[in-house]
């Protein structure tokens, strides 16, 4: 049986500038609405959509780029010319290891450092909202991203993949990012949340619990890689 889903043109929509940041408080009311399928994109759309973004290992720059363009906003900036300044971390490998350690919990980007790089390369265009799901939030997860994105919204989840999730298989298990990572949503069907960079889909419950994750950095003595964030 197919499923029709709802495809959304973001190119309509108001874009919420600084100075209508306080607007964002009074949607939180339509988190009830009822979770029917929506999409800013369809899977061949996502697939291209990803095709044009930059190539770049911080995810959240990635996620960054792809909900501008989604919005129909260019950055003011090129990608590297983003890499140069300080909107994330990198890992400090030459250092002892309780400062390694240090520098692999701030590896990365922040919420604050996606709402100011958000911000800065949209030329104050664009207000990002941090919504802090640890500890949890009672919530249906579908129900709130459909409401938010039915409300002109995109989406940019942070999703912890060092926490261990169930009922996951071998073969997906060891193609996951080994740290945290920044995705764009750009769908919420029966099946469960589809995310940009990669394209993909996540079981629900899935997607939660890897929401759903205290800041942590975890060290793994026998291969010596440290994420965190």
């Amino acid at each position: 049986m197919s499923v029709e889903v709802e495809v959304l043109d973001p190119s309509g929509w108001c874009v919420y500038r600084n100075e209508q940041k306080e607007d964002l408080d009074k949607l939180e009311g339509f988190l009830r609405l009822k979770a029917e399928p929506v999409a800013i994109w369809n899977e061949r759309q996502a697939r291209e959509k990803q095709a044009r973004s930059p190539k770049c290992e911080e995810s959240g720059l990635v996620g960054i780029w792809q909900v501008m363009l989604s919005l129909g906003v260019t950055p003011k900036l090129s990608i590297e010319d983003a890499l140069k300044m300080a909107f994330h971390r990198k890992k400090d490998d030459t250092s002892p290891l309780p400062q390694y350690l240090v520098s692999c919990s701030d590896y990365g980007m922040s919420h604050h450092d996606i709402i100011r790089a958000m911000d800065t390369l949209s030329s104050g265009r664009i207000a990002g909202r941090f919504f802090e799901f640890y500890p949890q939030r009672r919530v249906d997860i579908r129900y709130w991203l459909a409401g938010w994105m039915k409300r002109g919204v995109i989406p940019l989840a942070t999703l912890n993949y060092q926490k261990p999730v169930r009922g996951i298989t071998d073969e997906e298990r060891t193609s996951l990012p080994s740290a945290w990572c920044h995705h764009l949503v750009y769908a919420v069907s029966y099946d469960g949340i589809h995310l940009a960079n990669p394209v993909s889909k996540m079981r629900t419950d899935h997607f939660k619990a890897r929401l759903e994750s205290e800041q942590a950095v975890v060290s793994t003595q026998s291969t010596g890689e440290t994420a965190g964030r």
